[in-house]
């Protein structure tokens, strides 16, 4: 129930019934505050996991990319050094 209908619900009450269920509908509008709070801060948590997550990926690709450049240099090098007429050829 939203806080809307609930409103309009405690307003279709009686002025006596009203008065009956005022801890009720104290408590009620309470954890409605409450649930809305938390839903709140769930909807920022889970954007800001999908904000951290994206960052990972980006970093874990430049990563990659980085070993593949350390990888072909390293493999450029291990040529170079099977080459006879190459000065680092040992």
């Amino acid at each position: 129930m939203s806080s809307a209908e609930l409103e309009k619900y405690i307003a279709s009450l009686t002025p006596s019934e009203q008065e009956e269920f005022k801890d009720l509908i104290k408590e009620t509008r309470e954890r409605e505050a409450r649930l809305e709070e938390i839903s709140r801060k769930s909807k920022e948590s889970i954007e800001e996991f999908g904000r951290r997550w994206s960052n990972l990926n980006k970093s874990l690709n430049d990563l990659s990319s980085r070993a593949n450049d350390v990888k072909e240099r390293i493999n450029t090098l291990l040529l170079k050094l099977q080459e006879p007429d190459s000065k680092i050829y040992h």
